[in-house]
Formats: structure tokens, sequence, C-alpha cells
């Protein structure tokens, strides 16, 4: 608001004076609204904040949750996987002492078979299934077999 006398011409007038404490009253309401206001806004603030602080603690927490359970859920994978490597080894492994077991009986026999002094196959003798040439069968369907 104006001053009603602002360049001082009637100082002792009433009227001038009862304005003046209007004034300052009307100032005084308006400064004690706007620091309610403020309070209000500050009340509200602190509100949202720890609200937004209890949101971030729960937010922390389930993704402390959710890390466990990856860290688990990897661990369960990972042992699955060892399990079936394993598995597919010891497999690998019967396989190759099966082989070993089965040439190395073989040498044996062939030692076995030098030791004593037994004759040993020809170079020049071939099983059928050896020959590289096809030979002619007799066929059963030829009348003059009977």
């Amino acid at each position: 608001m104006r001053d009603p006398d602002p360049h001082g011409l009637r100082p002792d007038d009433p009227m001038v004076k009862w304005r003046r404490e209007a004034i300052r009253d009307e100032e005084g309401r308006r400064a004690a609204k706007q620091e309610r206001q403020q309070h209000e806004q500050q009340c509200v603030i602190d509100q949202l904040r720890a609200e937004l602080h209890r949101e971030i603690g729960g937010l922390r927490d389930e993704m402390y949750k959710l890390h466990e359970d990856a860290n688990e859920a990897a661990g369960t994978v990972i042992g699955d996987y060892s399990n079936k490597v394993r598995d597919v080894m010891d497999e690998a492994i019967k396989e190759l002492r099966t082989e070993v077991a089965r040439r190395f009986g073989e040498l044996m026999g062939r030692l076995d078979a030098l030791v004593s002094g037994a004759p040993s196959r020809s170079k020049e003798f071939r099983f059928a299934n050896e020959d590289d040439t096809v030979t002619d069968l007799p066929n059963p369907l030829r009348k003059g077999m009977n």
C-alpha cells in the first residue's frame, strides 16, 4: 500500500497515523501469512523427503534381495552344469578305459602268440570283407542249382 503522506506534510494528522498503522498491520498480517505458508510448505517438503527416504530404503532392500536371488540362481546353474560336465567326463573315462583294456588285451594276445611260437597270419591272406574287389556270388534263383 501507499504511504498516505509521502512528503510528510501532515505528520500530526490522526487519519495519516491511523492509515499508517493500518498499513503496518496489513503488512504484518501478510508477513505472518507468508511465514505460515512457508512453514506449511517446509512441512510438506519434510514429509515428502521422509517418504522418499523410505522408498529408497525399500528399493535398496529389494535390490539386495534380487541380487541374492540372482547369485543363488547362478550358483544353481553353475552347479548343475558342473554336474553334467562331470557325468560326461565320467562316461568318456569309462569308454577310454574300455578301449585301452581292449587294445591292451589285443597286444597281450599278440605277444603271447609271438612268445609261444605260434605262426602269425600271412600278409597275403585276407578275409572276404577285407578284399577291395567285388566277387561274384552264386545266384540262388538259377534253375540248375537243385
